[in-house]
């Protein structure tokens, strides 16, 4: 990782990672150190530990209900966005501690499969951000976020009326 760091000729808008393996955080460190906005979907929180550092150096924290159930480390860390997606019931959202905003889900009545739904949520809501040129926390707002978050539901209700994650 250091060596791959180094030898970069270029800062990435946005580095996502969605592992907290060392050698991923070391990156993010050093790519969000150089003004690269990081983005991390962890699978869970079973390792505290590793869960904990790797939001330290992230500035999007995006992560499902079922795999993380606890909130109370969000209150910790007032510089970053949260998102928890919630299924069926939609996401919602914490800007900054400014409290959970909800988004609600886009009716889909030709579910085939919901296998990549999240991938679809996270593509699109990076694409927005990216679109808007919003590619950093402090620039946030609660309307931008909701409004790109919303966006993003509409491509992942449309991504599970197909077969597989690649819809």
């Amino acid at each position: 990782a250091p060596d791959f760091v180094e030898k970069l000729d270029f800062v990435p808008d946005i580095f996502f990672f969605d592992a907290a393996e060392a050698g991923l955080r070391y990156l993010a460190a050093e790519l969000h150190r150089r003004g690269t906005l990081v983005y991390f979907e962890p699978e869970s929180d079973a390792d505290k530990k590793k869960f904990t550092k790797a939001i330290e150096v992230s500035d999007i924290v995006k992560f499902s209900h079922e795999k993380v159930s606890d909130l109370s480390f969000v209150e910790q860390y007032p510089d970053k966005l949260f998102i928890r997606t919630m299924g069926a019931e939609g996401l919602e959202f914490n800007l900054c501690g400014k409290g959970w905003v909800k988004v609600a889900s886009v009716q889909n009545d030709n579910v085939v499969d919901w296998e990549g739904a999240g991938d679809w949520t996270t593509s699109q809501f990076i694409a927005c951000l990216c679109e808007i040129d919003m590619l950093s926390v402090a620039q946030m707002t609660i309307n931008s976020v909701k409004e790109c978050l919303q966006i993003a539901c509409k491509t992942a209700s449309r991504s599970v009326s197909y077969l597989g994650s690649k819809g």
